[in-house]
């Protein structure tokens, strides 16, 4: 009877364990960092860039650098929620908006919102180098 006792109150608690465990939400990654982006269906010049994140107390910032043509922009109504990252710039007379959500610690996937459409768009971050 003792052991029948001990028995149940091992599983209750355990249960209450792996449910309390199961219910805890999952925080996406940090998307600070820097990031290579590819947008093979942008207009020529916007196909490749390199995105970076900072994040000074509760603040993110955000800057694409458009090598190939020369333009650095900066983000503006940059947001992270719910693991979605957004933000957006005016571009050559354009309101583009970007959205991206994790796709693994490493990558994320989204696409630009623009007047002609939505352009998919991929991340890659830059690990920084070991010396």
């Amino acid at each position: 009877m003792r052991s029948m006792k001990r028995l149940l109150i091992f599983t209750t608690i355990t249960l209450i364990a792996l449910s309390s465990i199961a219910q805890e939400k999952t925080v996406p990654p940090s998307p600070v960092g820097n990031w290579t982006v590819d947008a093979p269906y942008a207009p020529e010049g916007f196909q490749k860039s390199k995105l970076t994140i900072k994040k000074t107390e509760e603040k993110y910032s955000v800057e694409m650098n458009f090598e190939e043509i020369g333009y650095v922009m900066v983000g503006e109504r940059v947001s992270f929620i719910d693991g979605v990252f957004k933000f957006g710039f005016y571009v050559e007379g354009e309101d583009v908006t970007i959205s991206l959500k994790f796709d693994g610690a490493d990558k994320l996937v989204g696409a630009a919102l623009t007047t002609g459409g939505e352009i998919p768009l991929t991340a890659l971050r830059i690990k920084p180098k070991l010396n």
